[in-house]
């Protein structure tokens, strides 16, 4: 809640397309983790494309399923956003 997850994606993104020249940069939330509301956020924030996949993660005697996404450098070039 204090704006630090937000500014190390921000760093990253910038690093991997600003400095390196990435086309993509992936990620992974799982639904069960405590971080997956602020993912869901920058999700639909940002338009991002992404899909659930089912059961992808056991843990805690159950079954979770996970939110795989792609950040473009084309939608971040137009948008200027890190």
């Amino acid at each position: 809640g204090k704006g630090l997850g937000e500014l190390s994606m921000n760093l990253i993104l910038n690093y991997g397309f600003g400095t390196i020249g990435l086309r993509n940069i992936f990620g992974e939330s799982y639904k069960c983790s405590k971080s997956h509301q602020f993912w869901e956020g920058i999700i639909e924030k940002n338009g991002l494309d992404n899909v659930t996949l089912p059961e992808k993660k056991f843990y805690d005697g159950e079954f979770h399923d996970s939110v795989y996404f792609n950040f473009s450098s084309g939608i971040f070039d137009s948008k200027a956003i890190y």
